[in-house]
């Protein structure tokens, strides 16, 4: 087996507050859960984008 590529590198300067909106890019707010841990880092996020009409991103139960 081939050996592994590098490892990715991960942003971690990113301290959302829990259900508080975030804006995080042009037109893009991310809403964080209270549900940090070691697999979800400070928690899931759900994110609505646009001004006017919203597209909601949100990965769910």
């Amino acid at each position: 087996m081939p050996p592994a590529g590098p490892s990715p590198a991960f942003l971690t300067d990113f301290h959302p507050v829990a259900g508080q909106p975030t804006r995080v890019a042009p037109d893009v707010i991310a809403i964080c859960a209270p549900n940090g841990g070691p697999y979800t880092f400070t928690g899931t996020n759900s994110y609505l984008v646009g001004e006017d009409d919203l597209l909601i991103i949100d990965p769910g139960p």
